[in-house]
């Protein structure tokens, strides 16, 4: 019985260590995609910075304060550019996605990252379109000027945001590729769709 109960906590013991050992996402980050969700991007922008500060390396907190600096903004150089950038970090994580999909048996621990980079990939989308929305609001020429960019990157992006399942971000998406279609100034929706894929 004796010897029972000192396995017993041996056990116990190390099944904590390995539970502890796993990967974890950031508090920080967890706090900003929470915030975000509720429109409180003040306390979403202090969270970002405390993520920023923990891990400067953390891609998804690079991108969330890139874009929220950038909500007030009408500069159509610095959305392009932001875009861009983000697009490049959002195929990476499409393609690790997309890797573990694609396994014949994924362990519990690939399906754990999987859905981690799924909440990555969709908060920085998902932002994007919903400060996307806020600028134009303010400045409605920045979309029709980001969708003249030969590269049609505002529309890959408003396509990678629409994987988003947040239905604030699918109806900024609708709304911002409405305003696409039904500019006046001689934007094709259709030819910058088909660029864009």
């Amino acid at each position: 019985m004796k010897r029972f109960s000192i396995i017993s906590i041996h056990l116990i013991f190390s099944l904590t260590i390995l539970i502890g050992c796993g990967e974890k996402e950031d508090k920080a980050i967890l706090s900003a995609r929470k915030a975000i969700v509720q429109g409180d991007y003040a306390t979403a922008k202090t969270a970002v910075q405390k993520s920023r500060a923990n891990d400067s390396k953390n891609q998804e907190a690079v991108y969330l304060e890139r874009l929220l600096q950038l909500q007030n903004s009408t500069d159509t150089n610095s959305w392009h550019q932001t875009l861009t950038n983000a697009l490049t970090h959002l195929e990476t994580l499409n393609a690790e996605i997309d890797a573990i999909s694609i396994l014949e048996d994924p362990d519990s621990d690939e399906l754990n990252q999987q859905e981690r980079l799924i909440r990555s990939r969709n908060s920085i989308s998902g932002l994007f379109a919903t400060t996307l929305a806020i600028a134009v609001d303010e400045q409605p020429s920045l979309l029709s000027e980001l969708a003249r960019r030969s590269d049609s990157v505002v529309v890959t992006a408003l396509l990678e945001a629409r994987k988003c399942y947040q239905q604030p971000v699918q109806q900024s998406v609708t709304q911002l590729l409405q305003q696409l279609h039904s500019g006046t100034e001689g934007i094709n929706l259709t030819i910058l769709l088909k660029n864009a894929t």
